[in-house]
């Protein structure tokens, strides 16, 4: 790079340039759109490319997600002919899902034991406190103060 340095970087690997003169990074590419001049594909992909480490904030903060809408498994087979091995992969993705009851949150419980102890504890320094207070303000006999 030192005695070309406008040249491009070797690798296909890297995406951004590594040199100022170029810019340092490509628009972010549009999200859920169809890929055009394909036959098979007339719904929009669920999810972005893989090209997510460009330095702009939807790319560096991107989660691969499953789409968040429902797709009728009649259309999807209809239009895309379902010709490729992820077939099984497919058919699950569209499938929904169907919750008989509530579920429960699960929490955390202390034992029962360590909720006594602590009781009884508390009640300890307040008869300490009362004592304290029952306890004459004047100096006794003996005191040298």
């Amino acid at each position: 790079m030192k005695d070309h340095p406008q040249r491009p970087p070797p690798s296909a690997a890297h995406f951004a340039h590594p040199m100022p003169q170029h810019p340092p990074m490509h628009p972010a590419r549009p999200v859920g759109r169809a890929l055009p001049y394909r036959e098979d594909h007339a719904f929009a992909l669920a999810q972005r490319h893989d090209l997510r480490s460009r330095l702009l904030a939807r790319t560096l903060l991107d989660d691969d997600e499953l789409a968040a809408r429902k797709i009728a498994a009649g259309l999807v087979q209809k239009e895309r002919r379902l010709q490729r091995e992820d077939v099984l992969a497919i058919e699950i993705l569209v499938q929904a899902v169907v919750v008989a009851g509530a579920v429960g949150q699960q929490q955390r419980r202390r034992p029962h034991l360590a909720r006594v102890v602590a009781t009884l504890q508390h009640a300890r320094q307040r008869l300490r406190k009362a004592a304290v207070f029952a306890q004459p303000l004047r100096p006794t006999v003996g005191d040298p103060r």
